[in-house]
């Protein structure tokens, strides 16, 4: 609550804040967010000139506010000391269940015509304090804070007993705040400042164009911390209410205060963040935006390594309704903005200790600024990436960096593209490649990575050109445990059967290339399990197994057969290439299943995406040790 209190790692966001989970009610009792402590900065250049200061809230809980370190406001909370374990008031049991003593539902299934059900779901949200006259007194020149500190209300035995552990609304929640004053002498913070800004974020903050840096903060150092021969990264971000020229980021090496270390400027990696989309990675509450909720809204989601020659001011569509709502101004201000990002490779025989250095940032118009770096190395190194026993298995797509850069897939500025992508998927420590062969599958490839050649007497041969280039490069950076042979392209997302729209004469097909002219076509393969594609899928299967004896795949490398599908792979598939490689096992790339599609003994290694919170109870837990095939988890973050 004090003025002076150092909240420099506290992530900075827009409202509204809630607490809890909204689903388990037992969430509330022991993992749910119990306590949501606020601070909000704006700037008095003369208290003298301040007339009537007026605070409003609307809340969930129970809430304290406190300006310059005082309280001046309290609601559904006990008199007397308050401790972070102090519960606000409970809210009335018409909040929980109806006249029939039945659990309420959610609030988008009440019926239109439903006033008594409507009105136990308004008073959830129906707790409010002010508006409410601050004292002047507390006041003082330059930047003020006002904090508050948000309490869960405990849900009441009966609404549990009632609801069997589901509730589906926030028992701590601050929906929305608003300071307002009279007269002059008070700066508004509710919007971006005019002119330039070089302001400090956190990594893992999404940033958009909405994002920009409190006025009232100073420019802090990167904070780093990272072991021996590993990576750790910072970022600050640079913008303007006008455009970005001539953008430069330099770093001086890391000098360790107490003498004896440094870490040169070469292992420090300057990138600048570019934007794209990520699905649901962006908050968009309080911000007034004008999106469809299935509408992906820009923002910084790739790193390059060369600064962008000139950066426009954009903004994001907003609704002025809902602007107006929030207090904040109809429309939002274009502005360019930079995200800078700094990544520090700590060598391996580095001393442990506090290293600092700076980074200069620059841009034409904008004064250079030198951004302090500090590092703290820890006393313990990382082993070295092929050490690690964990399995961690990442998707790349060589026919979409082609795309994204303008190169002709599989040509030498291709590959050299492919160089610098697989050197960072060796920093994360990738263990799997993934080789289509068949066209169009849910890795993203137009074609087959193996295309096939025809003979003049309608035989096939097989152009490994560039999947021997990939294998040789994928090998160079990473520790390749798996090899991925994309051999099926199922049909729809249901278990396979013999009506399934996914069974063994799903559309797969190949890219032919004609000797003669060189030009591609598309071939259609048959059904899998007839005498003519087992005729054709054989010649291909020894042609791989003579290509792992030329690159020496024979050992280390566990060779699958994969499909990314839902529902699993078809028996009747699984029968065909049983023919042709009878000992070769499958890969499964799918969101969680039920366990009776897994068909574990079936997959060397099976991926399963977006799976809920891993059970950690003994009776629930899945010991992956006992398990017949390697089993990888994904939670959706």
């Amino acid at each position: 609550m004090a003025v002076d209190f150092d909240d420099s790692s506290w992530p900075r966001h827009a409202g509204p804040f809630t607490g809890g989970k909204r689903v388990w009610a037992h969430a509330y009792a022991c993992e749910g967010r119990s306590l949501i402590c606020l601070r909000g900065k704006f700037r008095v250049t003369d208290p003298r000139a301040v007339g009537k200061l007026t605070l409003e809230l609307s809340f969930s809980g129970g809430v304290i506010v406190y300006l310059n370190g005082k309280e001046v406001l309290r609601a559904h909370l006990p008199a007397g000391k308050v401790t972070p374990e102090t519960p606000a008031e409970p809210y009335p049991k018409d909040a929980y269940v109806g006249p029939d003593g039945k659990l309420l539902p959610r609030a988008n299934r009440v019926p239109k015509d439903a006033a008594e059900l409507k009105r136990r779901i308004a008073l959830r949200r129906s707790r409010r304090a002010g508006p409410v006259e601050l004292p002047r007194a507390l006041l003082r020149k330059g930047v003020n804070v006002l904090a508050i500190g948000l309490h869960r209300a405990a849900p009441r035995p009966e609404a549990i007993r009632a609801a069997k552990k589901k509730l589906y609304w926030e028992h701590v929640a601050l929906w929305s705040v608003r300071l307002w004053a009279t007269g002059g002498g008070v700066v508004p913070n509710v919007a971006r400042p005019p002119g330039w800004q070089l302001w400090n974020a956190d990594p893992h903050q999404v940033i958009s164009l909405a994002s920009y840096g409190d006025p009232n903060e100073p420019l802090r150092p990167i904070k780093l911390v990272g072991p021996r021969n590993g990576y750790c990264s910072g970022q600050v971000i640079l913008s303007r209410d006008s455009a970005l020229e001539d953008i430069r980021a330099t770093a001086t090496a890391l000098r360790r205060v107490d003498g004896g270390g440094e870490i040169a400027a070469k292992d420090v990696l300057i990138r600048y963040a570019i934007q794209g989309t990520l699905d649901l990675a962006m908050r968009r509450d309080g911000l007034g935006l004008a999106y469809a909720s299935w509408t992906r809204v820009p923002v910084f989601a790739a790193l390059v390594e060369r600064p962008p020659r000139r950066v426009e001011p954009k903004a994001l569509k907003t609704d002025p309704r809902k602007r107006r709502a929030l207090g904040l101004p109809l429309r939002m201000k274009p502005a360019a903005v930079q995200p800078i990002w700094v990544t520090v490779h700590v060598p391996a025989d580095v001393p442990p200790g506090l290293y600092r250095g700076t980074v200069s940032v620059s841009a034409r118009g904008v004064p250079a600024a030198a951004v302090p770096v500090e590092l703290k190395v820890l006393d313990w190194t990382l082993p070295e990436m092929s050490d690690y026993l964990t399995t961690v298995c990442l998707y790349q797509s060589p026919e979409t960096l082609a795309a994204h850069y303008g190169v002709p897939a599989w040509s030498d500025e291709h590959f050299a593209l492919l160089e610098k992508s697989w050197q960072l998927q060796g920093w994360l420590g990738n263990n799997l490649l993934v080789i289509p062969l068949v066209n169009q599958t849910m890795f993203g490839n137009d074609e087959c990575y193996v295309p096939w050649v025809k003979n003049g007497d309608g035989t096939f041969r097989y152009d490994f050109t560039a999947y021997e280039r990939l294998v040789k490069l994928a090998r160079k950076y990473c520790d390749i445990r798996f090899i991925s042979y994309q051999v099926y392209r199922p049909k729809g997302w249901t278990p396979p059967g013999a009506d399934a729209p996914n069974s063994v004469d799903a559309p797969n097909s190949v890219a032919v290339i004609d000797p003669t002219t060189g030009e591609k076509s598309t071939m259609r393969l048959p059904a899998f399990g007839t005498p003519e594609a087992l005729k054709l899928w054989r010649p291909l299967m020894r042609a791989l197994k003579a290509e792992h004896r030329k690159l020496g795949l024979a050992e280390g490398v566990t060779i699958v057969l994969g499909i990314a599908q839902d529902g699993g792979v078809d028996k009747r598939v699984v029968q065909h290439f049983k023919e042709l490689w009878p000992k070769v096992r499958w890969h499964y790339a799918a969101h969680n299943r039920p366990r009776r599609w897994r068909q574990k003994r079936l997959y060397d290694l099976a991926e399963y995406l977006y799976v809920p919170d891993l059970p950690l109870s003994p009776d629930k837990r899945r010991y992956g040790w006992q398990e017949p095939c390697a089993i990888m988890m994904s939670q959706r973050v």
